[in-house]
């Protein structure tokens, strides 16, 4: 059993262990899925916050103990995706370079299609007086090579997407 976190009459936010949900989903229910798997940067390193050295390590969910493990993790979890996507679904995943390039394997593994790989730059604020560029990135796959004309499915946009959430939220 899951528990529905947020739900509209065209999206659905699920609160629950990844394997354990998607298990259990009825096959080929979603048109889109957004994910944010764990980075795996615990690795008992250091980093500059505020001016003060602070752990890395976020947890033991985002501790892994090699290569193989972790393109394992990833492959496992985006073929249980593919099981409840659609058949023309869409799979957004967010990431940073320590596990963006294992889930993109794991994708192609899975007979995904690799449509976009987004980055972004942060512009400073008045706080901030330095550039930097994102190493955070999204892969969008899709199942299948979607028409050329557009979809009128809904959340097939994330833009719309995130959109709609915001707009949500401040009504």
């Amino acid at each position: 059993m899951y528990k529905s976190f947020y739900q509209e009459q065209y999206s659905e936010l699920i609160l629950g262990d990844s394997f354990d949900v998607l298990a259990i989903l009825q096959p080929r229910r979603f048109d889109m899925i957004f994910a944010d798997p764990p980075y795996f940067l615990s690795n008992d390193g250091m980093t500059c916050s505020g001016g003060k050295a602070v752990s890395v390590n976020k947890g033991s969910w985002d501790k892994i103990n090699s290569l193989k493990e972790k393109h394992d993790f990833n492959r496992r979890w985006i073929k249980l995706c593919r099981n409840v996507l659609k058949p023309n679904g869409t799979i957004w995943i967010s990431g940073t370079l320590h596990n963006i390039y294992s889930i993109g394997m794991a994708l192609e593994e899975e007979d995904y299609k690799i449509l976009n790989n987004i980055t972004w730059h942060c512009c400073p604020t008045k706080k901030q007086h330095y550039c930097w560029f994102g190493t955070d990135s999204f892969l969008k796959g899709n199942l299948r090579k979607p028409p050329f004309a557009r979809s009128s499915e809904p959340w097939r946009n994330i833009t719309q997407f995130f959109s709609h959430c915001k707009n949500s939220s401040e009504t």
